[in-house]
């Protein structure tokens, strides 16, 4: 397929068609990625709201059913009205469903918008509609060029979020806003190319004012971990997974107080978080508070939350090697800790642990043995101060 002499194409130094693969190669990427970055978001979304495997992933299900029910239609749209109005219109959807994405709380919101709206507009965006067409842009390298355009189906294009939900959600945001300026993209196939040069500048404004209203909110966010979790919990209050996260911020910025509070709260609650009990019980014991860290232990046993969740088992036993520890139980304490190390061979903690716990048994060859095989292991930066608590360890415990 040619463009006609007088049209604005005729000037490009190439082929008008590679400008059309190019085009639907952003197209499908922006498509396919949205569509298949459901999977990364089935963990935070489980966590939030404690909703069952099955339930979130039968949205992914009822995607592909809409898709399948879908096709049929899009392709009789595709043989009546071309292209343009099937992909603008899966452009529309998709966008609306990414917008909406970020005010899920129930269900059929997750239903509605990942599994009905983005489902719907990505079909229209994906191969279903761009294997109709671009066929007819070429002859002698039809199998390339389509090749070339279909290239993001295999999931070329990488894409990591956030474990967290309240990160994901504003990446939502942000593939909405590319689905935004798609058009500008695909402006001078629709209308003459002096209508483009005046609506480009147009779209690049919306962009820079949805750009700096969602930077003028986010960025403060993403900036505090604090800040971040506190919001989130405000927003929902009996979100386990926020909590936990708030306490992991506050641990990490030495706020013993307000980590204290929330721990407490969480153990008091008795709630199913593994890492929020294992980081409770950390903090009791860095603190000495045997009936605090012994509260954090029970509500781990008695829950079954560490059988739920494997994850943490490495961490859980050396957790529990350092509660026994605090009961003075050095014996107990050792076996814990190399029960970690086996669990877990690259952790330089348990190692360091197993070192300490020797040391105040007198064992100073095997804790300096041990001590070294952990220093070995933790980060050069690291090192040095490491280093030095070991070694006031064994200078103390020296007889």
């Amino acid at each position: 397929m040619r463009s006609g002499s007088g049209h604005w194409s005729s000037r490009l130094p190439f082929y008008f068609g590679w400008l059309i693969i190019g085009i639907a190669f952003v197209t499908m990427a922006i498509g396919v990625t949205t569509r298949t970055a459901f999977s990364l978001l089935m963990p935070p979304l489980i966590d939030e709201f404690g909703w069952q495997r099955g339930l979130a992933a039968g949205a992914f299900s009822f995607g592909f059913l809409v898709s399948a029910i879908l096709s049929p239609v899009v392709g009789r749209v595709m043989d009546a009205r071309g292209p343009r109005v099937v992909i603008l219109t899966g452009l529309v959807l998709m966008t609306a469903g990414l917008f909406l994405a970020p005010l899920i709380e129930r269900p059929w919101h997750l239903y509605v918008t990942l599994g009905l709206l983005v489902s719907a507009g990505a079909n229209m965006m994906t191969y279903t509609a761009h294997s109709q067409f671009l066929p007819y842009w070429f002859v002698r390298w039809r199998g390339l060029a389509v090749s070339i355009a279909l290239l993001p189906v295999l999931n070329i294009v990488p894409i990591v979020l956030g474990e967290s939900l309240y990160h994901d959600r504003y990446a939502a945001c942000a593939i909405a806003m590319a689905c935004v300026l798609l058009p500008s993209l695909i402006a001078p196939t629709l209308a003459r190319w002096r209508i483009a040069q005046v609506m480009m500048p147009l779209v690049a404004l919306v962009w820079l004012g949805f750009a700096v209203v969602n930077i003028r909110v986010t960025v403060p966010l993403w900036a505090d971990e604090v800040s971040l979790w506190q919001w989130a919990l405000r927003k929902h209050p009996d979100s386990v997974a926020a909590k936990g996260l708030l306490l992991s911020a506050y641990l990490q910025r030495d706020d013993a107080e307000h980590a204290r509070a929330l721990a407490d709260d969480l153990v008091a609650t008795h709630a199913q978080c593994a890492p929020c009990m294992l980081n409770a019980a950390n903090l009791a014991i860095a603190e000495n508070d045997l009936v605090r860290a012994e509260r954090a232990m029970q509500t781990l046993q008695d829950g079954d939350i560490i059988a739920n969740d494997i994850r943490y088992l490495p961490r859980y036993v050396l957790t529990y090697g350092k509660f026994l520890e605090l009961q003075r139980d050095f014996v107990g304490a050792e076996q814990a800790y190399r029960d970690a190390i086996r669990a877990d061979p690259q952790d330089p903690e348990a190692r360091m642990a197993l070192a300490t716990i020797l040391a105040k048994q007198g064992k100073t060859s095997q804790a300096r043995e041990m001590a070294d095989e952990a220093l070995r292991m933790y980060p050069p930066d690291q090192r040095a101060s490491r280093h030095q608590t070991i070694e006031k360890i064994l200078e103390m415990t020296r007889p």
